[in-house]
């Protein structure tokens, strides 16, 4: 089950998402639960467990995120924000499974499973079937009762059905039918210009010459004063002119489709070269991993994430993120995956006897020697690769210790606020004052 199912460690996934999701708001949501704390909230129909429950109190906090006169915590009236709210607690906290702004819903699957805020209960599910567009007087047999909530899910909202079939109806050139009878006022018929062919065919009915896209940009790169027409004409003239034509256009259109090779000329040469491979172990954590050691997600610790293509075929790429195994107990060692990266640092030494400056003479200097290793630092990650020096990934210590300094900082950016809108409903006082006499 994607709910329940964690990482190596046994950490649940959602409760990672949540993690990630509380941060992105800014507020605690297991310090703040400020949904289902409340004295009058029942939940009827509703599982009574931490990770729904979780969810509920984090869509109320980002609907107060989202209000533009947002106040504290403690002055929101609950009840009133979260009207016409809906949330899908069948799905992950990462999915974001709840109505828009205006009311709107995400598409039903069948197993959606929908909470109300404003009833503060599970949605039965002859309602599913209203919130697409059916009416009261819908009449269900008795046999399919309790086939609703998949009848919805398979279902499409009709007002996208509408859309089909009105989609269907201009395609079908109804309107035009109808237009020509004057009983449809509602389409505008438009004169289509028909376009022009200016290349030849041959015997068999098909295109030559100028007929394609590459033929054309050649053209237009080549002849930018003449038309095309002009340009076509002279291809296909049986003079010498439209032969030279011909052989230039299709010798372009050719380099053009294969690209123009260069190869440097032949030298007599010598060259000798040494690599050195430096192999690399560290840990490869998933955000569930992180969470669960640092205490804090991937996003606010301004971690990089790293992909990993297993060789094997047909197996999904993996997402994760680099950690150092020193300092990690032995448990975890041996319980997170574990990958290698190594890095080859090629050392080349080229001498060219022919030239002038490679002759051998008493003046001659020392050799110098070329370090490949811009080009191959290029495609390193930059968890491995800094702007100047190579840096490592970093321990679970410094993990720990960045989430402190981060959570430090937001702690005195929030202060510093707070005294500044102080010190200016201060500065407003007297002008109150004075209005006030």
């Amino acid at each position: 089950d994607a709910r329940t199912r964690g990482d190596s460690g046994g950490f649940p996934a959602w409760k990672a998402q949540a993690v990630r999701w509380s941060e992105a708001i800014g507020v605690d949501v297991a310090k703040h639960r400020v949904w289902t704390s409340r004295r009058d909230f029942v939940g009827r129909g509703v599982p009574q467990n931490e990770r729904v429950q979780t969810m509920l109190d984090l869509v109320c906090l980002q609907k107060w995120s989202e209000h533009p006169n947002r106040g504290y915590l403690r002055d929101v009236v609950w009840p009133d924000l979260m009207c016409n709210v809906f949330l899908d607690w069948s799905q992950n906290p990462a999915r974001r499974a709840y109505s828009g702004k205006n009311g709107e819903m995400r598409c039903l699957t069948t197993s959606s499973q929908l909470y109300s805020f404003e009833a503060d209960r599970a949605l039965f599910p002859i309602e599913y079937m209203r919130l697409q567009g059916w009416g009261f007087d819908i009449a269900i047999p008795e046999q399919c009762a309790g086939k609703m909530r998949e009848l919805s899910g398979q279902g499409m909202s009709l007002p996208c059905l509408g859309v089909v079939i009105w989609a269907v109806y201009l395609l079908k050139g109804a309107q035009e039918q109808e237009a020509s009878r004057g009983e449809c006022g509602l389409v505008a018929v438009l004169d289509l210009q028909e376009e022009v062919e200016w290349a030849s065919f041959n015997s068999k009915s098909q295109p030559t010459g100028l007929w394609c896209g590459v033929h054309l940009k050649v053209v237009i790169q080549l002849y930018p004063d003449q038309p095309p027409e002009v340009v076509a004409v002279l291809y296909h003239e049986d003079s010498e002119a439209g032969r030279t034509c011909k052989r230039v256009i299709d010798e372009a259109a050719q380099n053009l489709k294969d690209g123009v090779e260069f190869s440097l000329p032949a030298t007599v040469s010598s060259m000798a070269s040494q690599g050195v491979r430096l192999v690399f172990e560290m840990a490869f954590c998933s955000e569930g991993d992180v969470v669960r050691l640092a205490g804090h997600s991937s996003k606010f610790l301004k971690l990089q994430e790293v992909l990993l293509q297993p060789e094997q075929r047909g197996h999904p790429v993996l997402a994760g993120f680099l950690l150092s195994l020193r300092g990690l107990p032995l448990d975890e060692v041996l319980s997170l995956r574990r990958v290698q990266v190594y890095r080859d640092t090629a050392l080349v030494l080229r001498e060219d006897n022919l030239q002038p400056e490679g002759m051998v003479h008493e003046s001659q200097p020392s050799v110098l020697l070329t370090f490949l290793s811009r080009k191959q630092t290029e495609s390193y990650p930059k968890e491995f690769v800094g702007h100047s020096t190579r840096t490592v990934p970093p321990t679970l210590q410094q993990l720990i210790q960045r989430g402190a300094d981060f959570k430090q900082q937001a702690f005195l950016h929030d202060s510093l606020a707070v005294s500044q809108l102080r010190l200016s409903i201060l500065e407003s006082a007297p002008c109150l004052v004075l209005l006030r006499s």
